[in-house]
């Protein structure tokens, strides 16, 4: 069985945000050292965030699409659009293969 796309973040700042009132979509960012080949390949994923890697996810979703931020502040980070999704809440994301605040795994 092939693994599952999916990416794990350590989001502890709230940077996530409803695209519009009652829509379905939201977005998370300000993401770096993704990858443009890396984002497009987790579309149709799952991500997760989590107070701390020790920590199980609060939040997370089905990865729609992707954006580059051209603000100045965030200029060039990677910006996540997803689905909330209620089975992506209280997932473990294991101890190993964490990198600077997120787990990568395609």
């Amino acid at each position: 069985m092939p693994t599952e796309r999916r990416v794990h973040f350590v989001e502890r700042l709230g940077l996530m945000w409803q695209l519009a009132p009652n829509s379905s979509e939201w977005e998370s960012g300000y993401w770096w050292r993704i990858g443009l080949a890396n984002a497009e390949a987790l579309k149709g994923g799952r991500i997760y965030f989590h107070k701390s890697q020790a920590e199980p996810s609060y939040c997370g979703g089905i990865i729609i699409g992707h954006r580059i931020e051209q603000g100045e502040k965030y200029r060039d980070r990677y910006v996540f659009k997803f689905r909330p999704s209620g089975d992506c809440k209280g997932v473990s994301a294991g101890p190993d293969n964490w990198f600077r605040g997120r787990k990568l795994v395609l």
